[in-house]
């Protein structure tokens, strides 16, 4: 009788779990808690922020031109309407031309804002839209100069406001207590699973996706220009390259582009003739990816060559041809859908396989693990 109750007793001092398991668990619960974060991460912001994006690099080319035919930026009461309009007050523009049929509207219905000197570069320009609150001055806002989404991200506003009400007070302590060692534990695990989760990442994963980011950049770009000048834009596809120009230099071999530039160039220093709006070029390089297109009706992707480019229209009235994208890159492939509306991409898939092994990243645990194991925190380990 004797034995069974002392039996009993150890099968119930047996069932609880001891600290150090609890350790393990909760580590285990950080590693992948980090790893959702680390993905969640890698959302990039939304197709309204990348309009604004789109419209600043817009605004941006133009008033460069305006910089380039005067001699300085307008100032901060003339505005960007100097861009559509011929500016009263000082300064007076020596050779004004217009570059803008209109001034765009943000996402959200207001009205882009001009500092000129700007607030982080005083030698140049500042373009600031009010973001999704429509309020100036707050963590929404979006600007031409510097990291705006480091406070949105990195630094939000309760943080900064409790750590300036609630300053931390030095006071010697003997010792840390569990729940010190489990909240440090944790923060290392999120930390670890948030390095681990970006080394797994493929370099093919990085660079489809960074490419597919330029890719939309340029056709907003493309977008907003044609909206802001009123006349169709377009974006020639060709083996290993994008060229964003005016419609009607579309197809045109590099040497006819040169030879093109040039012939604008000398009628303007000659004074026979003036356009009405400067056009806007840009190339993006894409040499190290496999090109392929998707007419509007078609089935299949079709590879690119560079005898043979296709031309992607943007139209005055803000639409796009809806075409497909594909990019190859060494082992991994992404597919671009793009909306006909607001050239943003709609629709996306990808395939890229991991070029770091499951040994690896073992490897990387069990050591970070064993250096732990050696710290202080840790009195029954030694």
């Amino acid at each position: 009788m004797n034995t069974t109750q002392n039996r009993t007793k150890k099968i119930k001092k047996a069932a609880g779990f001891t600290l150090l398991e609890m350790v393990i668990v909760l580590g285990i619960i950080g590693l992948i808690i980090g790893g959702a974060i680390g993905v969640m991460g890698r959302v990039g912001a939304g197709a309204a922020v990348q309009r604004v994006k789109g419209d600043m690099q817009a605004m941006s080319s133009a008033l460069k031109m305006y910089k380039i035919n005067n001699g300085f930026y307008p100032s901060g009461a003339q505005g960007l309407k100097a861009l559509v309009a011929r500016p009263g007050g000082s300064p007076a523009p020596k050779s004004w031309t217009q570059l803008a049929d209109r001034v765009p509207m943000d996402p959200w219905g207001q009205e882009y804002l001009y500092k000129f000197p700007g607030t982080k570069t005083p030698s140049e320009f500042e373009i600031i839209s009010k973001g999704e609150d429509t309020q100036q001055g707050t963590e929404d806002d979006i600007t031409s100069q510097g990291e705006w989404w480091l406070n949105r991200l990195l630094l939000p506003t309760i943080m900064r406001r409790s750590c300036l009400a609630n300053p931390v007070r030095h006071r010697q302590r003997r010792g840390f207590t569990l729940l010190e060692m489990v909240f440090v534990l944790a923060l290392i695990g999120i930390a670890m699973g948030g390095a681990i989760t970006f080394f797994v990442v493929s370099s093919s994963e990085r660079q489809l996706k960074g490419a597919a980011k330029d890719i939309e950049l340029l056709s907003q770009k493309a977008r907003a220009i044609s909206l802001i000048q009123q006349i169709p834009y377009a974006i020639t596809v060709s083996e290993g390259n994008l060229r964003m120009g005016p419609l009607v230099e579309a197809g045109f071999s590099e040497r006819d582009l040169l030879e093109r530039e040039a012939y604008e160039n000398s009628m303007m220093q000659n004074g026979e003739a003036r356009p009405k709006f400067s056009p806007v070029r840009t190339d993006l390089d894409l040499s190290a990816f496999a090109v392929s297109i998707r007419r509007w009706g078609g089935s299949q992707y079709q590879p690119m060559r560079r005898s043979d480019p296709e031309v992607w229209r943007f139209d005055p009235n803000g639409l796009c041809e809806p075409i497909g994208l594909r990019l190859e890159y060494e082992d991994g492939w992404i597919e671009m859908e793009f909306h006909p509306l607001s050239a943003t991409i709609r629709d996306q898939s990808m395939e890229a396989r991991w070029n770091i092994s499951a040994k690896l990243v073992v490897a990387m645990a069990t050591s970070w693990w064993r250096s732990w194991s050696r710290w202080p925190f840790f009195p029954w380990w030694q």
